[in-house]
């Protein structure tokens, strides 16, 4: 489990909280957003599921925190992560 700082609060959850906590992801996390044709939407529903967030929740957040909850991810997952100094987009 990691617990990533937001720059700001957000509602998540029905809570105000500046920081989210994303837990490993396993082969069934990927096998569950598998079905999802369009990639930014299959990468948000990962994403929220593994911070157990909602989808829209997890929209709502900025461009610098939503790389952050990327960043996260992909330490976990073994691969080189972005700097943060620049912007992420697919």
């Amino acid at each position: 489990m990691k617990r990533i700082q937001l720059s700001k609060a957000y509602t998540l959850g029905n809570q105000e909280r500046d920081y989210v906590e994303m837990r490993e992801p396993c082969v069934r996390d990927n096998l569950n957003v598998s079905k999802i044709k369009d990639e930014e939407k299959r990468e948000i529903t990962l994403l929220a599921n593994l911070c157990n967030v909602t989808n829209d929740e997890l929209e709502n957040l900025s461009l610098g925190d939503y790389g952050r909850l990327t960043q996260a991810f992909l330490g976990f997952i073994g691969l080189p992560q972005p700097s943060l100094e620049q912007p992420y987009l697919h």
